[in-house]
Formats: structure tokens, sequence, C-alpha cells
């Protein structure tokens, strides 16, 4: 059972609030500005990936790494708070 790959249960973009996304964030270790901007940019308003990098000058690498980081605490949180 441990070595079973686990899903992860992404953030939709568009579909979620800003306070759901800033609470996910607040788990994590991103604190740039810039790049939280872009990922509630993307998630809240439903811009596309480049869109948000552009408007808020973030490298679409990073972007894509921030996002995957978010989505796996989304997924850690949803599992913990299920399993109660």
């Amino acid at each position: 059972m441990k070595n079973e790959k686990q899903l992860i249960i992404p953030l939709v973009q568009s579909l979620e609030t800003e306070d759901d996304v800033r609470d996910v964030l607040s788990f994590t270790q991103i604190r740039s500005e810039a790049m939280i901007n872009a990922l509630l940019y993307h998630l809240v308003e439903g811009a596309s990936s480049k869109a948000a990098c552009m408007r808020y000058d973030v490298k679409q690498q990073n972007f894509s790494r921030d996002l995957k980081k978010l989505n796996i605490m989304n997924t850690k949180i949803i599992n913990k708070t299920s399993k109660k």
C-alpha cells in the first residue's frame, strides 16, 4: 500500500475562490506576490497560464512548478480532512 501512487486533486482553472486558493497557499512556501497574483489570475479569474505569466512577469516553468506544489498541498488537505 505504501508504494501506491496518490492521485492529485487539482485546483480547477476559473472555478476556485480567492479565499480557497489563499487558504491552500498559506500551507506552502510560495511567497512571491507576483507568483501568487499569477496563480490567482489563473485559478480564480480563469486566465490561461501563459496569460497569467505574461501579466505578472513570472517564468512559465516557475508557474508550473508552483501550481504543481499548490495542487499537491490541496490534495494533502483534502485527504487529511476527509479522514476525520
